[in-house]
């Protein structure tokens, strides 16, 4: 039973993310969606309550979280440098991935107002996980003392506008790829947060 009750979940998580990605969030109607899974609307609103809840659901569903939390659990080194630069690829990959999503989220916060609490859980959720990877570090000695939430943050952001350049303008409009872009601004980030001892 949890089976087909996931799998409906997802095809209804899948078309919704379809059909927001060529109609937008205000056009797309939830008869629409539940046309495109395959279900009747009812079925919809008895897995998700609304269209809002969907749209959470969605960017709770593609987070980058999971992939991030893999990395730290099983392919970290210890070496600062070396697992921020595989924490920074992983992020990337992610992105480029959901993209779709990512743009919605971006296009809806500016236009409804009212969801962005809903649309920012996400993208807040990795700032804290990643605070907390940075505040690990600095109990051992190695990332220096500095408001880790701010630091997470800086780490995001500047991965994120490689990210939206190339969305809007382009993948040549950088004259670099994206592993070289993340490696030289790991080794900036480094620079500014390692411990000197």
């Amino acid at each position: 039973m949890a089976t087909r009750i996931e799998d409906t979940r997802d095809r209804i998580t899948k078309a919704a993310l379809a059909i927001f990605s060529s109609k937008g969030y205000a056009s797309a109607t939830t008869r629409e969606i539940a046309t495109e899974a395959g279900v009747n609307e009812v079925t919809l609103f008895r897995h998700f309550g609304s269209k809002e809840n969907l749209l959470g659901a969605i960017a709770e569903r593609y987070s980058v979280i999971p992939v991030i939390a893999e990395t730290l659990k099983s392919q970290l080194t210890g070496d600062y440098r070396c697992d921020l630069k595989l924490i920074a690829h992983h992020i990337l990959d992610v992105w480029e991935e959901r993209r779709e999503l990512i743009m919605i989220m971006m296009f809806e916060s500016q236009h409804h107002p009212e969801e962005v609490s809903l649309l920012t859980r996400v993208p807040g959720q990795l700032r804290d996980y990643l605070a907390g990877y940075f505040s690990g570090l600095a109990w051992k000695g190695i990332v220096r003392p500095l408001n880790y939430a701010a630091t997470a943050q800086s780490f995001i952001s500047g991965l994120f506008t490689y990210f939206l350049t190339s969305q809007l303008f382009g993948p040549d409009f950088h004259p670099y790829s994206k592993e070289e872009y993340a490696n030289n601004f790991v080794e900036i980030f480094v620079a500014g947060t390692a411990s000197r001892v």
